[in-house]
């Protein structure tokens, strides 16, 4: 146990909680960091560098707090800076307006065909909307017909209705999104007037491969089939692919994280690479270089969707570690991908992807690999019976128990987790939630294996092989819709709920955050401590949340 834990230091974690706070304080508006309070925050920074060096107990906590406040107002001022926009357009009313914009991402297509829904950035504008340059938009615009296909950094001339996003009242809306992702203008309405810029080699051949790749998911599979839009979601990241019907089930399922490309995804994938380089017998140093660069690859061919490139970061930094004989540091890859990931995108802090990710796999992480270890460490089926005398019977019995105990405590930290986050954003309340994840997430992770080998098979040529891992894969997901189909029609297996006050689901979510942290800093002393989170997450539900029989 110790062991474990001492090897989760995590230094840039005193730099990650002040910049995430500085965020916060700048979205909310809680903050408004001048120039004044940029030269304080340097000023602060001299000083902590000043009085670091000293050994007084004083002038350490004085160092502390002036680096943390420095780190907070500059971080603040940072986010400000990045998702700042004209404040002239808060009075402004909607008008029509001619851009040049270029495609970052589009959007499932709606029923009608033609109509197009995307994030874009602004490049051009008319002298009097020079402001709006370089600023995130959401379009939506008619597909003309002598364009073939749209792909990501095409540059297109719109004429639209320019409107400015007012910042909705419930978490559930799509303005809600866009404002998390930085986004602050719509062009509605709009036709296109040009092909200002067509797509880059680079963004051409992702796109030529990624309709290969759905192409090679199908084939053969029946058509039509519920569950290839399924099997899309979850290599290829179409989550939108599902039908409503099929979402609002994993929703209430609590599963929904399966179906998506995710950290889980990323993770199998990169097993099956090192996995088939090991095999190759290609020495590690070059087998990393190709298994990263190929990982990051098939990133790239999905769209490189922001949960995809974050556990692409983590999974980067565990294998350089590895390769490069360092010890393996969960704690500190998490940090480091937060900050760098929070660095280049501050708006994703506010993403419900970002926050689910991070937080489940800090508590998995601090929690429960720990809570997995104190179990593992008491579970002595046979300990009256010298090892000598096992029989095989034994030995299965120790290790189905072994494994069903960490699957366990690994699904009761992210679901721990999970719960807050799930209310904040769908209001759903799933209790069996966490049975459901411990049947399902072996099965999820032998349908991402037969995909990639699908994928595999299809690129070397090998047709009849793929036929065979689709079919494979077919099976898994029949499976896996039939356990969530049927636990949903389970009475109480889900509830509506909402909180009583907004600021709960956040005050919660800090407070059980912080609980776990405290809980690693005292290494989980005794086994109460373990209940505490779990303690904090009933009173939770008790008292701070409506449901909705």
């Amino acid at each position: 146990m110790r062991g474990f834990l001492s090897q989760h230091r995590a230094p840039l974690l005193w730099i990650l909680f002040p910049v995430m706070l500085g965020y916060a304080a700048a979205r909310n508006h809680l903050i408004e960091v001048s120039f004044l309070q940029i030269l304080l925050s340097l000023f602060l920074i001299s000083v902590s560098l000043v009085i670091s060096t000293s050994s007084r107990p004083l002038k350490k906590r004085l160092w502390g707090f002036s680096f943390f406040t420095a780190l907070f107002l500059t971080a603040a001022g940072y986010f400000q800076f990045c998702n700042k926009y004209p404040n002239r357009w808060d009075q402004l009313p909607p008008r029509e307006a001619v851009l040049t914009i270029e495609l970052n991402r589009q959007f499932k297509p709606t029923s009608h065909a033609t109509l197009i829904r995307a994030l874009a950035t602004i490049h051009e504008a008319p002298t009097h909307l020079s402001d709006l340059i370089d600023q995130r938009i959401f379009v939506t615009f008619t597909k003309p017909k002598d364009i073939a296909s749209l792909s990501r950094s095409m540059h297109l001339q719109l004429k639209g209705i320019l409107t400015k996003l007012t910042q909705p009242h419930s978490q559930q809306t799509f303005n809600r999104y866009l404002l998390n992702q930085g986004v602050h203008f719509t062009l509605t309405r709009g036709k296109v007037l040009s092909v200002k810029k067509e797509p880059s080699f680079l963004q051409r051949f992702y796109q030529v491969q990624f309709q290969n790749f759905s192409e090679t998911l199908r084939i053969g599979l029946p058509l039509p089939n519920e569950h290839a839009a399924i099997y899309a979601a979850m290599l290829l990241g179409h989550k939108a692919e599902l039908t409503k019907l099929q979402k609002t089930t994993f929703i209430q399922s609590g599963t929904l994280h399966l179906f998506a490309v995710s950290g889980l995804h990323i993770g199998v994938i990169a097993l099956c690479l090192y996995s088939l380089l090991a095999l190759l017998r290609i020495p590690p140093g070059i087998a990393s270089i190709i298994g990263l660069s190929l990982l990051y690859l098939f990133v790239s061919i999905i769209g490189n969707p922001p949960s995809a490139e974050r556990a692409f970061l983590m999974i980067a930094l565990f294998w350089i570690a590895f390769q490069i004989h360092r010890p393996i540091n969960p704690l500190a890859s998490l940090s480091v991908s937060a900050l760098i990931v929070l660095l280049l995108r501050p708006w994703q802090l506010f993403d419900v992807s970002f926050q689910f990710s991070y937080t489940v796999v800090f508590s998995i992480i601090l929690y429960g690999i720990p809570l997995a270890q104190r179990w593992t460490a008491k579970w002595k089926p046979f300990s009256m019976l010298p090892l000598e005398c096992w029989k095989w019977r034994h030995h299965i019995v120790q290790t189905v128990g072994k494994v069903m105990l960490e699957t366990t405590a690994i699904s009761l930290s992210a679901i721990l987790i999970s719960i807050p986050l799930s209310i904040t954003y769908f209001e759903i309340f799933s209790p069996l939630a966490l049975l459901i994840n411990i049947a399902l997430i072996p099965i999820a992770s032998l349908v991402i294996t037969s995909g990639i080998l699908s994928i595999t098979s299809g690129i070397i040529g090998l047709s009849f092989l793929t036929s065979l891992f689709n079919h494979s894969a077919h099976l898994l997901l029949w499976l896996m819709d039939f356990i969530t189909s049927t636990a949903v029609t389970i009475p109480g297996s889900f509830w509506q709920v909402d909180y009583k006050i907004s600021w709960i689901g956040t005050a919660s979510l800090v407070i059980l955050c912080s609980s776990i942290l405290i809980g690693h800093l005292m290494r989980w002393k005794n086994s109460t401590t373990f209940y505490i989170p779990f303690l904090i997450l009933g009173l939770t539900l008790i008292f701070g949340v409506t449901f909705h029989f």
